[in-house]
């Protein structure tokens, strides 16, 4: 019995030492299942990274490629509305022929890692290619590369909006080279035999003016006399053709406004509100320069303007011009203006507040444009308050030399543009938009 025991027992030992190998095969089986299972989810995690990387990229590139046909689109804008005179601004005609015909990229540039290029063609319509434009409408076709050889071509047909417009504010037309306005106005016109006083058009071929036009004819006597005893051989301008002066027709030279220069454009020139809401208007552009009254033409920030870029100046107050410094434009002075030594101006001058303008000391300089001159500022002496009422409207221009003061059709038209608003160019019109790559 003894015996048979030990034989059973060691033949149990024997079998659990045989299990001991299948734990191993077991683990080295499971071993090998995780690697693949990890091996799969790396090669899957893999995959999907590649394919957003590869969605990424897409997506980028066709990003730049739309960035670079925006920014064509506006370029384009751009070169529309700068385009020299005598193109048409409602064709692209003159685009197609400079970006086109010469083969140019509209633009091109890097964005990151991107690069892209829009060039600029034809629409179907016209047959594509770099003929003219006939139907406002052409192709901007953006090519973007980037990373991986990825790839995006956008195309968008766009056209033109309607041109804005940019017209002047309305204005009182001229009656004179000088215009007073208001009761008991009062001109001395100096005693040189060098000046000039001209109511013909001295730049153009519009039609003479007198020299002196009241809006009072009471104050008529008063200014007649006044250039009668001041050299009336230098007051010229023209009646049915024949130049005549002040001492052969004194009543050409000064005369007064009719009931319509009286009321022109909207104002009337004899009621001091009206014509300060004028002096407003103007202030009120936003392309106008205000000046702190008592200040001088030196102290103003720019300069008076020049011919290639005249200016709307707008003074708060007395202002003089000294230093023999020149302006061009349209300047209004609400207080006294002063004129020391050799000073020109071209364009348009409003002394409206005050209304008084004085040229003093000798010197030369020529006022060629038109000249305002009225007192709105009644007895409180300050413009736009309640007690505003038509004073007497002075110009002196006493002063020795050859103070002139002449009629100029173009510079009066110069000065009024100045008061057209600047334009704002609509950007160009998507027509249709695809995605060719």
């Amino acid at each position: 019995m003894q015996s048979k025991r030990s034989v059973v027992n060691g033949a149990s030992r024997n079998v659990l030492n045989n299990q001991e190998g299948f734990i191993l095969i077991a683990a080295l089986v499971l071993l090998a299942t995780l690697t693949i299972l990890g091996t799969t989810a790396y090669l899957l995690s893999s995959t999907d990274i590649k394919i957003g990387a590869g969605f990424r990229n897409s997506q980028q590139v066709f990003e730049v490629a739309q960035a670079g046909v925006e920014r064509a689109r506006e370029i384009l804008r751009q070169a529309n509305a700068n385009q020299t005179t005598g193109a048409d601004p409602t064709l692209f005609n003159s685009e197609l022929f400079h970006y086109a015909a010469g083969g140019i990229a509209v633009t091109s540039g890097t964005i990151g890692s991107y690069s892209y290029t829009v060039m600029l063609s034809n629409d179907s319509g016209d047959a594509g290619g770099t003929g003219a434009d006939s139907n406002n409408k052409v192709m901007l076709t953006s090519t973007a590369t980037g990373a991986n050889n990825t790839k995006a071509i956008v195309e968008i047909a766009v056209s033109l909006p309607p041109p804005p417009t940019s017209t002047p504010m309305t204005f009182p037309s001229n009656p004179g080279t000088v215009t007073l306005l208001g009761n008991s106005a009062s001109f001395m016109g100096g005693n040189s035999n060098a000046k000039a006083l001209n109511g013909d058009d001295q730049c153009g071929a519009a039609s003479p003016l007198p020299v002196v036009s009241v809006s009072a004819a009471g104050s008529l006597p008063g200014i007649k006399t006044s250039i009668t005893d001041s050299k009336p051989e230098t007051y010229h301008t023209t009646v049915n053709g024949v130049s005549v002066d002040a001492s052969t027709n004194i009543n050409d030279i000064a005369k007064s406004m009719t009931t319509a220069q009286m009321n022109s454009a909207g104002y009337n020139l004899s009621d001091p509100s009206s014509l300060n809401t004028l002096v407003n208007d103007i202030q009120a552009l936003p392309q106008a320069q205000t000046v702190a009254g008592g200040s001088s033409s030196s102290g103003v920030s720019g300069g008076m303007g020049t011919a290639g870029s005249q200016k709307v100046i707008v003074v708060d107050g007395d202002f003089t011009m000294s230093d023999a410094q020149s302006g061009f434009g349209l300047l209004v002075v609400k207080g006294t203006l002063t004129f020391n030594g050799n000073i020109n101006y071209t364009g348009i001058i409003m002394v409206i507040g005050d209304g008084a303008m004085v040229r003093t000391g000798g010197g030369n300089g020529t006022i060629s444009g038109a000249v305002w001159v009225a007192n709105t500022s009644g007895p409180d002496g300050i413009p736009g308050n309640a007690d505003d009422a038509m004073g007497a409207a002075q110009l002196n221009t006493s002063g020795g030399g050859a103070s002139n003061i002449q009629y100029c059709s173009s510079a009066i038209a110069n000065a009024l543009s100045l008061t057209a608003p600047t334009p704002t160019y609509s950007p160009l019109i998507v027509k249709s938009f695809r995605q060719v790559l």
